[in-house]
């Protein structure tokens, strides 16, 4: 697709930090952050460059809470699953 790259930052350490997508310099799709260790800590959905919702994981992957641009947030269990 015309204008769209694959973006990816890096820590100091070489990890890599956050990968999405990104269209004339702002955010599109899905973009996931890594802490300094490499464990996944959150997913986010962009549009336009217009942030849409973002979901948290603890190092063992699971599901810590989800907030949107709405301001709406559900907090999860140990289980991933919703309060």
């Amino acid at each position: 697709m015309a204008g769209i790259e694959k973006v990816e930052n890096k820590w100091g350490n070489g990890q890599v930090k956050a990968v999405g997508w990104q269209k004339n310099g702002k955010k599109l799709g899905q973009w996931k952050n890594y802490s300094s260790t490499g464990w996944l800590e959150s997913r986010e959905r962009w549009k336009n460059g217009n942030w849409k919702w973002s979901i948290f994981y603890n190092e063992k992957h699971e599901k810590l809470s989800w907030k949107n641009a709405k301001g709406e947030e559900k907090k999860y269990q140990s289980c991933g699953c919703n309060r």
